[in-house]
């Protein structure tokens, strides 16, 4: 999740201004005669009625020289586009609900038989990157277990096999990168009073990639069951927000990804909906709730190695920009 103003949203009033005094310093120099009038390259400087004094009047009011001239021209130096660089350094409290299997057997454990079920902090960061309309992201996370527990009911993973109240170890290393491009292709502004910005709406479409990297082992019993096995695949998004009097922000993206290779396989959808609030300029903080559901496959039949399931929890990160 991300929050800041685009140079065409909440910046509109003082661009205004400065337009308008760029405008009338262009109408002092035309009748002083230091260049061409801005109201037409024929019309001959003695033609031009503004004195200065209407010239000073309208640099102090910025709306009136855009009634002179089309309100969509620009001072030359505020269509430069501003860069922003975000960091939301956080952490995620997901639960695991999945069905795993390593090679060795066609058995299939469930995270509630081995009591990998419980809410676990995990390592969650986002970087953003934005230049216009434009949001280049870069984010992740690890989930990390690392259990001894007695298992809630009978299991059988790999050469594993035990029964409920039977001491079993547990070791799962999840961790997963995504790299997108968001276009913001939508944008209103509601006014507030003294032309400030009351209410921003806006939308995003993304595309990019999703890694999975995945490594479990299970012991219990004298036996041992292992398998790691690393995905990518591209998926596609959409985000979908309201900022309100410019420091609180409320959004919602969902993200969804495949890649169908045979015995090689993976497919995913994800969803997130947070708050984040600015307490001041370049820092904030944000709070939400994320759901990652993913079916991961590799080989078949006694050969596999798959996780089928979801992590879906809180999560909380501070907001730094630059």
């Amino acid at each position: 999740m991300n929050n800041y103003a685009n140079r065409n949203g909440r910046c509109g009033s003082h661009r205004r201004m400065a337009r308008g005094r760029w405008i009338a310093g262009m109408v002092i120099i035309s009748s002083l005669g230091g260049a061409p009038s801005v109201f037409g390259a024929g019309m001959e400087r003695d033609e031009l009625t503004l004195d200065l004094a209407t010239t000073a009047s309208l640099e102090l009011d910025g709306a009136k020289a855009l009634d002179i001239i089309d309100a969509d021209e620009e001072a030359p130096w505020v269509e430069r586009l501003d860069w922003v660089v975000q960091f939301e350094p956080g952490v995620w409290f997901p639960a695991l609900e999945a069905d795993l299997k390593t090679p060795g057997s066609s058995g299939v454990a469930r995270s509630q038989a081995l009591d990998i079920d419980e809410p676990e902090a995990a390592p969650y960061g986002e970087i953003h990157i934005r230049t216009g309309d434009w949001r280049v992201t870069l984010a992740g996370f690890a989930f990390l277990v690392d259990e001894t527990r007695s298992a809630q009911e009978s299991f059988s993973i790999g050469a594993v096999s035990g029964a409920a109240g039977e001491s079993v170890d547990t070791d799962l290393d999840y961790i997963s990168l995504q790299v997108t491009a968001a276009y913001q292709f939508y944008e209103r502004d509601f006014a507030g009073e003294d032309d400030g910005i009351a209410a921003r709406m806006f939308a995003e479409v993304m595309g990019g990639v999703r890694t999975y990297d995945v490594d479990l082992e299970v012991s219990s019993g004298g036996a041992t069951a292992r398998g790691d096995e690393f995905w990518i695949e591209p998926v596609i998004g959409a985000r979908f927000g309201i900022e309100l009097a410019e420091q609180l922000t409320i959004d919602i993206a969902a993200t969804a990804g495949a890649m169908p290779l045979g015995d090689h396989s993976s497919t995913s959808w994800s969803a997130t909906a947070g708050a984040q609030w600015r307490f001041m300029d370049n820092a904030g903080v944000q709070f939400g709730f994320r759901h990652q559901f993913t079916n991961l496959e590799d080989g078949d039949g006694d050969d596999e190695f798959s996780l089928d399931g979801s992590l879906s929890g809180l999560f909380l990160s501070v907001v730094v920009r630059f």
